[in-house]
């Protein structure tokens, strides 16, 4: 590396030469100035024109899948590169499968890099295989380059603030390996109370009452019995499905966070709105929490929107695990948008702290609730059904795929 020395050396070269009349030593002298003069201009101009860039066989992954990350370094002129290093930011969750990482000063990630040559107008590419095994939003990058003269005098860096994703979706299981029995959350139930009507299922007759329309008078049977009488319909509860999933794992905020109880939260978001949608339900997912690089909480209103299920399940991949607000404060809010006949899912595991006063009030107004429990002992609450979650063999086995999701990134090249 060049310093100040250098230049005392040539000076010294220099003043013997011309003293004891020594052409070498002023070749010499002259030699060592012309070398660092060269050296200075080829590293003021080493990083110029090089472009770093990676590419992923695939961003959008479930859990134990693998995909292929390609990184290419390109020299976009005349000047060759004599050495050049880049050390990129790696997310620690992730598997790199063969190379090795170094340690970083920034929590949750690790640095890979690599050295090499590159002639003028090269491209130089590097391939790894990275497996993902825990669901999240995964940032790769920014990178860093380093460069310098073939003489090893001078170095120049450069960072980039280009960065890229990878996105991992929940574990996605059964209904009935995490205890839920489909056959209540899912298909055409009856309703307990009769929340709305089906006009094309008749059940029977009755009486006309004052306010009822004409156009659902039965007339065959008011003309046997003389006196007018309707058609009564059989009640169903519309195919409607809002999940409401509590990231709380303790009453009170310092206390920290259950990890393991907030992922088998959200795998059990992701598994129930999977089964949902495949039954045909509008389906919409509610977060006491915020996704990655946003600050509102999560709100998606039910719909039967194809890309539902995907809008749902990436949501769940960036959610961050620490809520903003408690979900009894969440849920008066939302409800107003909702169909009366709206299944609400209930996922928490503090339905006793403060949520169960809030779930036995919508009981009262004929809503109806599922409460999926994540504690040690659930509660028993009159006219709302409770399940409890914690089934390790179904939340560790691997995940099941949603057939409906196909998107994927383009391989690289």
């Amino acid at each position: 590396m060049f310093s100040p020395a250098w230049l005392d050396l040539i000076f010294i070269v220099l003043l013997v030469g011309f003293l004891i009349r020594s052409h070498v030593l002023v070749a010499l002298g002259l030699l060592l100035i012309l070398t660092i003069a060269i050296a200075w201009v080829w590293n003021r101009y080493a990083l110029e024109g090089v472009a770093f860039e990676r590419r992923f066989s695939q961003t959008k992954l479930f859990p134990g899948d693998e995909c292929e990350m390609v990184i290419s370094l390109t020299n976009r002129k005349l000047l060759p590169l004599a050495w050049v290093r880049w050390e990129d930011r790696f997310p620690e969750k992730v598997e790199l499968l063969r190379g090795r990482l170094h340690p970083s000063a920034v929590p949750g990630s690790r640095v890979l890099s690599r050295g090499t040559t590159v002639r003028w107008y090269q491209q130089v590419r590097w391939r790894y295989r990275l497996r993902c095994q825990t669901r999240g939003y995964y940032t790769f990058g920014p990178v860093s380059l380093y460069a310098g003269d073939v003489f090893g005098f001078f170095q120049r860096d450069t960072a980039s603030e280009q960065t890229d994703h990878i996105l991992v979706y929940p574990k996605v299981v059964p209904l009935d390996e995490l205890g839920i029995p489909a056959r209540y959350l899912l298909g055409e139930t009856r309703a307990p109370r009769q929340l709305f009507t089906d006009p094309v299922r008749t059940v029977g007759v009755r009486d006309y009452r004052p306010g009822d329309p004409f156009r659902h008078i039965h007339w065959p049977a008011t003309a046997r019995r003389q006196q007018l009488q309707v058609k009564q319909f059989e009640p169903v509860a519309t195919l409607q499905m809002a999940i409401f999933l509590d990231l709380d794992t303790f009453a009170h905020y310092w206390e920290g966070l259950r990890t393991e109880i907030t992922e088998l939260g959200i795998s059990a978001a992701a598994s129930v709105a999977r089964a949902a949608f495949e039954a045909h339900y509008a389906v919409g997912l509610y977060v006491n929490g915020v996704a990655a690089e946003s600050d509102q909480t999560v709100r998606i209103a039910p719909s039967r929107n194809p890309q539902q299920l995907q809008t749902i399940l990436e949501e769940l991949a960036k959610l961050v695990p620490f809520s903003t607000c408690r979900m009894a404060r969440l849920l008066p809010t939302v409800l107003p948008r909702l169909a009366l006949g709206t299944t609400l899912v209930v996922i928490s595991s503090l339905a006793q702290e403060g949520l169960l006063p809030v779930l036995l009030r919508l009981r009262d107004r004929g809503r109806r609730i599922a409460l999926l429990y994540l504690g040690d002992e659930p509660p028993a609450i009159p006219g709302i059904q409770v399940y409890r979650l914690g089934l390790p063999a179904a939340y560790a086995r691997p995940a099941g795929r949603p057939t409906r999701i196909r998107e994927q990134a383009p391989a690289a090249r």
